[in-house]
């Protein structure tokens, strides 16, 4: 395997393009340097910078900022609180360097935890890509960044399997686009969008540049509804795609732990709150904006807060090197399921459950109803019911 060039120095928490930090990750899964250097070089933070109780509570706002997506997103605010606690101990790091080591254990917990059943997930699905000829497998950033890490992984040795990517693409960034146009006021509904409402925006260039245009196409996602699917279908970005998603809330399409836990059971709540979880892992950066470029459109966003970069490329590399060792095949998923619940029920109570699984599930969608009675698109391979033409 090549090995990635040295990670450059980027612009500290300033605007970048979306090519640097998907750089950064690949460095960090791809090589076995100090994450330290890679932390230093996205932040411009040194490990020697004392941590003052002012500078404490700045980033403890930030991190919980970062976490919850709107100021009435409890579930967030808690999650966020809970890792607070852990990364906090009976005194607040002395300086970053000490953080970071904090973040390290904490994050490596999680990702130690989590690592089989994603690595069983993604073992399955490039085991269909495969069988299926499937030529690409797109995974939809940054929600699905983990499960890139965990397949680049499981894809190291392999030199006749999918090309693996990342894309950028959230209900944000379509809403930011067709905002620009005046297509889509407060309270528009997803399922209204219509090809129409796609062209000549900042998003259809940006897709045309970033989805394969040849081959079969597989997209991996952590879930839920698929808003992002239909809209890629509607607009002719997609044909005849395979859909992976780690939980499914839409009966049309694959949800790996759908799979494994009854839906309505004991357990099936916590499909979406195991969804949830990965959804709220820290991401690398925020706010991706489309902007024009000589060629396209171009993506760019900012360098998350500081816990947020450190424990996203923590995940990244825990991810991208954890057991190796595992035969993937032999991995009994439903074991790892109830041994994740089981884990997290135990230690709940006592607070080191911390990142491992969100308190609570967020809120349901008010669209949800709505929208699985609206789609359109019949059931997407390799979801089971798919008719022999669509295989």
């Amino acid at each position: 395997m090549t090995q990635p060039a040295r990670l450059r120095s980027k612009r500290p928490l300033g605007s970048h393009g979306l090519g640097g930090l998907h750089e950064a990750i690949e460095f960090v899964i791809r090589s076995d340097t100090s994450l330290v250097s890679s932390i230093h070089a996205l932040t411009a933070v040194s490990c020697e910078e004392p941590i003052s109780a002012v500078r404490w509570e700045t980033i403890k706002r930030r991190f919980t900022a970062s976490c919850k997506e709107d100021p009435a997103d409890s579930g967030g605010r808690g999650h966020a609180q809970r890792v607070l606690r852990l990364l906090e101990a009976s005194r607040r790091p002395c300086d970053h360097g000490t953080l970071i080591e904090r973040i390290q254990s904490v994050y490596g917990h999680v990702a130690r935890r989590w690592n089989r059943l994603l690595t069983a997930f993604m073992h399955d699905t490039l085991a269909t890509c495969r069988a299926r000829g499937v030529t690409d497998v797109v995974f939809l950033a940054q929600d699905a960044t983990p499960l890139y890490a965990v397949a680049t992984r499981l894809e190291a040795s392999s030199s006749d399997g999918p090309r693996l990517s990342l894309l950028d693409l959230s209900r944000t960034m379509v809403k930011k686009a067709l905002r620009s146009r005046g297509d889509w006021p407060d309270g528009f509904y997803p399922g209204d969008v219509r090809p129409e409402h796609w062209q000549s925006t900042l998003l259809d260039s940006y897709l045309k540049r970033r989805l394969p245009r040849d081959g079969r196409v597989a997209l991996v996602d952590t879930g839920v509804y698929g808003t992002l699917v239909k809209l890629m279908l509607d607009a002719g970005r997609l044909s005849d795609p395979f859909v992976f998603f780690f939980a499914s809330k839409n009966p049309s399409i694959f949800g790996f732990l759908n799979q494994l836990l009854p839906v309505g059971g004991d357990d099936g709540d916590f499909i979406a709150m195991y969804c949830d979880t990965l959804e709220r892992w820290p991401p690398l950066y925020t706010g991706v904006e489309l902007q024009a470029g000589e060629k396209g459109a171009v993506a760019e966003s900012r360098v998350a807060d500081f816990v947020s970069v450190a424990a996203a490329l923590v995940l990244y590399r825990e991810f991208a090197t954890g057991h190796a060792e595992i035969d993937a095949s032999a991995i009994d998923a439903r074991h790892e399921v109830s041994a994740l619940l089981r884990h997290y029920r135990e230690h709940d109570q006592l607070g080191e459950a911390g990142g491992l699984v969100l308190g609570d599930p967020l809120p349901t969608w008010q669209y949800a109803a709505r929208w699985r009675e609206s789609w359109d698109h019949g059931c997407i391979p390799p979801q089971d019911g798919c008719g022999a033409s669509r295989r």
